[in-house]
């Protein structure tokens, strides 16, 4: 029972080293930021209106001296339809 308890301990201690390396060693961007927030903005509309986003399909970015303005546009699905979003446009502060 005790080496049980040891296994999961060591388990979880692993998986925690593992997470800290990955964030560190891929940090998250201005752009990164900026996507995922247009994505969690579709994510919700989405949900509003009763579809769902599967995969983003265009975007693009750029940088000025104070933030990161973002577009992108995502395929979406309804009732087993595909279709494409509207343009989604969004601004992230630098750090």
């Amino acid at each position: 029972m005790l080496t049980s308890a040891r296994n999961i301990a060591l388990i979880v201690s692993l998986s925690a080293i593992s997470a800290v390396a990955t964030a560190q060693s891929n940090p998250t961007t201005e752009r990164d930021d900026c996507i995922s927030s247009l994505r969690g903005l579709a994510e919700m509309n989405a949900k509003l209106a009763d579809y769902t986003i599967v995969r983003q399909v265009d975007g693009n970015y750029t940088d000025t001296s104070t933030s990161t303005k973002c577009t992108a546009r995502f395929e979406a699905t309804k009732d087993g339809k595909m279709f494409l979003t509207e343009y989604y446009t969004g601004e992230t502060a630098k750090r």
